[in-house]
């Protein structure tokens, strides 16, 4: 009897810890999102000095550095992480050494040279005291106009993911195998094409020779060429999804992946008539302008129940960035630009319920939204195994109810 009154009193806390569990506990057989990680990482020449548009001549002269956007913000968290070099898509991993030599380490918020089991080469002079470190070995891009994603995640996080191999692994893409907090910044390598072809070919030589005698000299000396600048200007845009819709508030930023805009030119030419972000929410595009002056315009698709909470841009200078412009019109963002010059903007929409556990708005026909597994920093819905305790606990305490307890043992 008391076997079984113990085994009744033991049914009773099973159901309340499953009760528990659903309503405070964390999520049975769910995966937990990363958490954006703050600070940001970029590109350099060994010496830490920045290259125009990204572009690179050589695939050794590319370091990664990093920490926060001007010296005075905080940077990114201390610890260890990894990098690897992926195409623009991330779908394909072109860093050919383990993953263990990719090893680098943050202190005080910027990089500070490689980590323990990092074998890759140091600079120097990095902005803010930070270390670069070069990203060579990788294989060349089968993006046709040679550009390249870095992509810096924490090694702790990227130890758990499948085919880790405890660092051995030389084809674990941690963009596309596995969820981690992470950090991009995109570049270049090569020449860039040529804008337009000549329209004509050069011109034959004439068959009969001048007929001004060899000691006649020339009254006018040859022309010289004057030098071309050049009229291309680079344009990145990132999208925000902001969880509590304050725009004051910028901790709760998650990145959109997916969002498509469309771009129009006047007075120039754009690289691409529309750009989708990619898994940073980040998607970039450049402008050969005709004059001194083109207007660009950003038009977002947008997304049944989001609105953009702000939209402006800021000239990039180095690693700094200029003050804020642009207009924005409905869900359109309008900025004049200058050749030979950078341009950061930035789209931070709210609504659609963007909370932790989702990431999908309601859509109309005729417009697409981010794929749920795509926004990235956001869980996965709890709402199924929390029902599932639920459920199991119910059943629990049914067995209980309509289960005779052991009766009381009679007095003599």
């Amino acid at each position: 009897m008391r076997h079984r009154m113990r085994t009744r009193a033991l049914g009773w806390l099973v159901v309340a810890g499953l009760v528990l569990g659903a309503v405070a506990g964390p999520t049975v057989g769910g995966a937990t999102a990363a958490e954006p990680l703050t600070g940001a990482i970029w590109t350099s020449l060994a010496d830490g000095s920045s290259v125009n548009a990204n572009r690179y001549d050589l695939k050794s002269d590319v370091y990664l550095n990093g920490g926060p956007q001007n010296c005075n913000d905080g940077g990114l968290p201390d610890g260890l992480y990894y990098f690897q070099v992926t195409d623009p898509s991330g779908a394909t991993l072109l860093s050919s050494d383990a993953i263990s030599a990719r090893q680098v380490e943050v202190v005080d918020g910027v990089i500070a040279g490689v980590g323990p089991t990092g074998t890759h080469d140091e600079g120097e002079n990095g902005d803010c005291g930070s270390v670069p470190v070069q990203l060579f070995p990788y294989d060349d891009t089968p993006n046709p106009g040679g550009e390249y994603s870095l992509d810096l995640a924490p090694a702790a996080e990227v130890a758990l993911c499948p085919g880790f191999d405890g660092g051995a692994s030389t084809t674990l893409n941690f963009v596309k195998d596995c969820s981690v907090s992470q950090k991009n910044d995109n570049f270049k390598v090569g020449d860039a094409p040529p804008s337009d072809p000549p329209s004509d070919p050069p011109s034959l030589p004439p068959s009969i020779p001048p007929s001004i005698p060899p000691s006649v000299e020339p009254s006018v000396p040859p022309s010289v060429e004057p030098s071309v600048p050049s009229n291309e200007a680079t344009i990145s845009i990132t999208k925000f999804l902001d969880v509590d819709g304050n725009a004051a508030t910028t901790d709760d930023l998650i990145e959109g992946q997916g969002w498509t805009f469309a771009i129009t030119v006047d007075g120039g030419t754009a690289s691409t008539n529309s750009v989708a972000t990619n898994g940073n929410g980040e998607a970039d595009f450049d402008v050969t302008l005709t004059g001194d002056i083109t207007t660009v315009s950003m038009a977002e698709a947008g997304q049944e129940g989001f609105d953009i909470l702000r939209a402006n841009c800021a000239e990039k200078i180095g690693e700094q960035l200029g003050e804020l412009f642009g207009d924005l019109v409905g869900t359109t963002l309008t900025i004049d630009i200058e050749a030979d010059t950078n341009y950061d903007c930035v789209f931070v929409n709210t609504g659609g319920e963007v909370q932790a556990e989702t990431g999908t708005p309601t859509v109309t026909s005729g417009t697409t939204p981010p794929p749920t597994d795509t926004i990235r920093s956001t869980s996965q819905s709890s709402d199924g195994p929390r029902l599932l305790l639920l459920l199991i606990a119910g059943l629990i305490a049914t067995l209980l109810v309509i289960t005779p307890g052991p009766a009381a043992r009679r007095r003599r």
